[in-house]
């Protein structure tokens, strides 16, 4: 199957109107040369169109590629680090591979939502991590108990 060339189907029919533009006697020259202008742009747009097509420029999906078995995964994994972090343990994305994850920001995204939504009695701390000369900065996270503060007295 052969792809269409919009680029050139649009000139080849913006061709004919000019044509029969440039040869009308009834028209005005303001009119015919706003014709002419805007079927410039029209070329103009298209050619743009046939560029981003080529290109493979698309914006992104309005749906979610994922399938349930892809969204249990991630959940099975946000779980376990949250049990991990339960556990007294502080995780960072290098242990991405060990809780089978590719977005570990995402995961600890999640945690900090559900406590807050949860109102559970942890705070999620983090501090940045500097593994030294050449290597990016990351962030570890961890647990703790969240102070208790006493009932006011009525």
């Amino acid at each position: 199957m052969n792809t269409i060339k919009i680029d050139k189907r649009t000139q080849e029919e913006l061709d004919g109107i000019l044509r029969v533009v440039k040869k009308s006697v009834t028209m005005k020259p303001g009119e015919k040369n706003a014709i002419l202008n805007k079927c410039q742009k029209i070329a103009g747009y298209s050619r743009k169109a046939m560029a981003q097509l080529s290109r493979g420029h698309y914006r992104r999906a309005l749906y979610d590629a994922r399938t349930q078995d892809d969204i249990a995964a991630q959940m099975r994994a946000k779980k376990a680090v949250f049990q991990a972090m339960m556990q007294g343990r502080h995780v960072d994305l290098t242990m991405a591979e060990e809780f089978q994850l590719s977005q570990m920001h995402t995961a600890i995204h999640q945690i900090r939502r559900d406590i807050e939504k949860k109102n559970l009695p942890v705070e999620l701390c983090d501090e940045w991590v500097r593994p030294g000369e050449g290597a990016r900065p990351y962030k570890s996270y961890w647990l703790i108990e969240k102070p208790q503060t006493p009932a006011p007295n009525d």
